[in-house]
């Protein structure tokens, strides 16, 4: 463990009990709340730390995250910023306590709100398109195709339990079929029927 993560660690265990975070690994510091959870990973990269932000959806996995970011992506996102020791490692730890403060922990207390997490996957369907490849010298008297992008098919899944966590039944049968596409798995059929079923008792 180098010299800034243990520095780090002194101070995070001050801080986040505060807010709801309890040490769950040497490095690791986790939020359960009723739908979601967030996660703050102290990563040990040569000398230096990279603090990590992650949230998780239970019922989607209970140990993987659907979300996360840097916290030097937050403070600068056009330019790497590195939190590294030099020669007073408490110093550049409450560097990184001032940032988390600032601008990490808002960003977990909104991303580990159901509905903002839900409008993150909603917005990724509704990204700005990219932009075509250029065209190669043979191809330029065809016609210049269309810019567009299909979501991700992790999206649909996350969105599909987020919509269930909601009591969206309808939305999480939506989602979910546009996750498994035209040939599901005997456990995604599974996953309709029972949204199915959940939607004909609410229904009636």
């Amino acid at each position: 463990m180098n010299a800034l993560l243990k520095h780090s660690i002194i101070r995070f265990d001050r801080l986040l009990p505060s807010h709801g975070y309890v040490r769950v690994e040497e490095d690791t510091y986790k939020k359960q709340l009723q739908s979601t959870f967030g996660l703050v990973g102290l990563v040990e990269y040569t000398d230096n730390v990279i603090p990590r932000l992650s949230v998780g959806l239970p019922v989607f996995d209970r140990d993987k995250v659907v979300l996360s970011t840097d916290l030097h992506v937050l403070v600068s996102p056009a330019k790497l910023v590195w939190y590294s020791p030099g020669h007073d490692p408490d110093a550049e730890a409450a560097r990184i306590e001032q940032d988390f403060i600032r601008l990490g922990l808002p960003w977990l207390e909104r991303h580990t709100q159901l509905d903002e997490l839900t409008r993150v996957f909603e917005a990724r369907l509704t990204t700005e398109p990219t932009a075509p490849p250029p065209k190669r010298w043979w191809q330029r008297s065809q016609p210049q195709p269309s810019a567009q992008r299909r979501p991700v098919p992790m999206t649909w899944r996350v969105l599909s339990y987020c919509y269930q966590e909601q009591g969206r039944w309808r939305e999480a049968l939506e989602a979910w079929r546009n996750y498994v596409g035209t040939a599901p798995s005997s456990e995604d059929q599974a996953r309709s029927a029972m949204l199915e079923a959940k939607i004909q008792s609410v229904t009636g």
